[in-house]
């Protein structure tokens, strides 16, 4: 009897705040979001994130989708070879 599979179905109609919740009951405290616009931007318009880390490349992607509009503050920026990485939290958290 294999129990080493996932414990809880979790899928893409559900709301994002019930998934956080029962992310949280489960003891998952922090996640990694890597995804697209869509799932970004719905982090981003629930007010569900409380860091971004981002990558701008000197690359010019001539086909896709543009990514979301990140507001915050900066907290810390650096560069690796020709790509910046940006640190950056919400308003609300640093004033908080």
């Amino acid at each position: 009897n294999d129990q080493t599979g996932p414990k809880y179905c979790i899928q893409s109609t559900m709301d994002l705040k019930e998934v956080l919740k029962i992310l949280f009951n489960v003891g998952i405290y922090r996640i990694l979001v890597e995804g697209g616009t869509h799932v970004i931007e719905s982090f981003i318009k629930g007010n569900l994130w409380d860091e971004c880390y981002f990558i701008k490349s000197n690359t010019r992607l001539n086909e896709g989708t543009r990514g979301p509009l990140i507001k915050g503050d900066l907290i810390r920026k650096w560069q690796i070879s020709t790509d910046k990485i940006y640190h950056i939290f919400p308003n609300s958290v640093k004033n908080s």
